[in-house]
């Protein structure tokens, strides 16, 4: 999970000398300094992080609230030159926050969100319960992590009592992002070579997941519109070949790019000799952001084949994969959950004749994924 781990320091009484011991009383004002640090990964290294997979605060807003969850101080994220006057900051380094309500108990962020009008003395669930959609996730002209929305809180409340008085915030995407390099023909086992020597990927299609989420990552519910979550099962449209088209259902031509990728003709290039299929563009992958389910779901790869060679037997017909199990490359441990803020990359996606189907959401496929962070870049900070 990326994370952004904040400290308030030096929480002070703005008519008080910095030595004294200082617990601000609700009808004061206090200044507060944010130190924003970057940790490194909790659970494992991170592996080649490349810019594609950097996450910038373009945008968006720091609330303090108070213990009965009202907004008591606004403050504008921007990316550079804050304007002091306007209440703006550049989430990086140290931050200076000026008569800070000293009734505040808890802090929000949220970066790379849609505008917010929300004002002192509002409940911060009006803030939270915002709705984002999986298209402000992707830039499809970049295919980067660099846009997607961030979420924190902190986890106990503004300790006023120390001196300096201190707070902590985790902020991290709301989403989590598949990314495909490549599918590989294989064996079927070590004596039994493969019968396929050409094919093409003409369709992938992501199935099982929300396309929608409040931008505080909420999305529990399959009752409110908002949060519905698209699923083809088995038992209904999962397994109708007709829903896995380009342009029908939920793969609209609105949705190219961001949900699927389809085109009869093929969605990339095919190399002889190694049996891959890849990108168009050397150095691309197929991704998608995605807010996945959770209570030990995960999202499903559907994807489409065609063109086989005349000795698989089935020649240009249409032919299924469909997968809902992921091992961690690194020990072959199955992922117990699809986590906000960690991009799930399958390097090499090998199949054989054993995992190819007449329909999809029939037969499941297990990948090797590698995990991991979609870092936040550091903004310089401009001083005032």
């Amino acid at each position: 999970m990326v994370a952004v781990a904040v400290l308030a320091t030096a929480l002070i009484s703005c008519n008080k000398d910095i030595g004294e011991q200082i617990s601000p009383k609700d009808g004061e004002t206090t200044h507060v300094v944010l130190e924003v640090l970057k940790p490194g990964n909790p659970t494992r290294a991170e592996a080649g992080t490349v810019t594609s997979h950097t996450v910038e605060f373009r945008n968006g807003y720091v609330y303090f609230v108070d213990g009965n969850d009202k907004i008591t101080d606004v403050f504008t994220i921007v990316d550079s030159n804050p304007n002091a006057a306007q209440r703006q900051v550049v989430m990086s380094g140290s931050i200076d926050f000026a008569e800070v309500s000293g009734s505040s108990r808890n802090i929000y962020i949220f970066g790379n969100v849609p505008t917010l009008s929300f004002v002192k003395g509002n409940s911060i669930s009006n803030v939270v319960a915002t709705i984002v959609d999986l298209q402000t996730q992707t830039e499809l002209a970049t295919s980067d992590v660099s846009n997607v929305t961030l979420y924190g809180k902190t986890q106990t409340a503004i300790d006023h009592t120390g001196n300096p008085s201190t707070a902590a915030v985790t902020v991290a995407p709301i989403g989590s992002r598949i990314e495909i390099h490549k599918f590989t023909a294989v064996d079927i086992d070590g004596s039994t070579p493969t019968a396929i020597t050409t094919y093409k990927v003409d369709g992938i299609f992501i199935n099982n997941f929300y396309y929608k989420s409040t931008i505080a990552g909420t999305r529990t519910s399959t009752v409110t519109p908002a949060n519905d979550k698209y699923y083809y099962g088995k038992e209904a449209d999962g397994q109708n070949p007709a829903m896995f088209l380009e342009g029908a259902g939920i793969y609209s031509a609105a949705n190219a790019g961001y949900i699927y990728d389809a085109n009869n003709a093929g969605i990339g290039k095919f190399t002889l000799a190694a049996k891959e299929y890849s990108p168009n563009t050397d150095g691309k992958v197929w991704a998608y952001n995605l807010f996945a389910p959770v209570g030990g779901e995960f999202p499903h790869i559907v994807i489409r084949v065609s063109g086989f060679n005349s000795e698989v037997g089935i020649g240009n017909e249409l032919r299924w994969m469909t997968v809902t199990k992921f091992l961690n490359v690194s020990d072959d441990s199955e992922v117990q959950a699809f986590l906000p803020g960690r991009i799930y990359q399958i390097k090499n996606f090998t199949f054989n004749e054993d995992n190819i189907d007449v329909a999809p959401e029939m037969k499941s496929v297990t990948v090797r994924v590698s995990v991991t962070l979609a870092t936040w870049m550091e903004n310089e900070v401009k001083p005032w």
